[in-house]
């Protein structure tokens, strides 16, 4: 009798590596898709197994398949995650081998000093924006005039160094919107990944996130949860790294709308809201700076 070999990982986010290394982690399958497998870690962390095509990220395993098979990854299943192999629960074959998996660490660069030189990014950010501005429906149109009055109240609270005021913004945003990552939280995730790059001026936001997450992180989903909590350590997907590094020296515009619109096309509507974030941290940052 042969037994087909299992698949093997290609790459492993440097975080998680550095976890597995203390010892295998212990949870169960929460949720399946075509290509990607979320793991929910029995201390509540968020594992993600990825299929080739779809990007290295925060917490996750790419692996070298094209998707995975929903009868085997049934949500509630136990699972091992290891440094050498992923197994689940009465399966005696791994469903997964890590060893020798490369490693995935994004370069971190930060902000123009000169604040002339977010202007570029921001045009080009804003011209992608602009085109994806037309809702689609009643509902649409009503998360984004919600998503613009949380903005705007975040951004005058930071300028004004009004807690209270910014903190009511990211209420009203957090998990409003429907999916796994909604649009008010990746809007939130974009201004976290510009207020957490060097030399941002940004000071209010990331403390008032943070207690947001803590006291009320349940009103949204767990994907996102886990999301908002890697960019609040200036960390998301490989495609939102490289838009970010891309920012930071914006010399080269074809690498820079290459990047912007890798973005744009992530999900339904969740890479547009990222861009949306993203926008807004920037612009917030040329106020700071006392350009705008």
């Amino acid at each position: 009798m042969t037994t087909t070999a299992p698949p093997r990982a290609l790459s492993l986010d440097l975080a998680l590596s550095d976890r597995l290394r203390a010892g295998v982690v212990r949870g169960r399958v929460h949720s399946t898709f075509a290509r990607v497998v979320n793991l929910e870690a029995d201390d509540g962390t968020l594992v993600s197994l990825s299929a080739r095509t779809v990007d290295d990220g925060p917490w996750a395993i790419r692996a070298d398949v094209a998707g995975w098979a929903p009868e085997r990854w049934t949500p509630g299943r136990r699972v091992e995650i290891g440094r050498d192999v992923v197994r689940l629960e009465t399966d005696p074959h791994p469903a997964l081998v890590v060893t020798d998996a490369g490693i995935w660490a994004p370069r971190i660069a930060p902000l123009p000093d000169d604040p002339a030189g977010l202007v570029p990014g921001m045009d080009v950010l804003a011209a992608i924006a602009e085109r994806a501005s037309t809702p689609a429906d009643a509902f649409s149109a009503a998360v984004a005039a919600r998503l613009r009055d949380g903005v705007g109240a975040i951004v005058r609270g930071e300028l004004a160094g009004d807690a209270q005021t910014l903190g009511s913004g990211i209420r009203a945003l957090l998990g409003l919107g429907p999916g796994l990552t909604p649009s008010g939280d990746d809007v939130l995730a974009g201004l976290a990944l510009v207020a957490t790059r060097p030399g941002s001026r940004v000071a209010v936001y990331l403390p008032a996130l943070e207690r947001a997450l803590e006291r009320r992180g349940a009103t949204t989903t767990l994907v996102s949860r886990a999301m908002l909590r890697a960019a609040l350590a200036g960390r998301a997907r490989h495609s939102v790294m490289r838009l970010l590094l891309r920012l930071s020296a914006p010399a080269d515009g074809a690498a820079l709308h290459d990047a912007a619109r890798a973005v744009a096309a992530i999900g339904h509507t969740s890479g547009i809201d990222l861009i949306t974030g993203i926008l807004a941290g920037l612009r917030l940052e040329t106020e700071l700076r006392g350009t705008a």
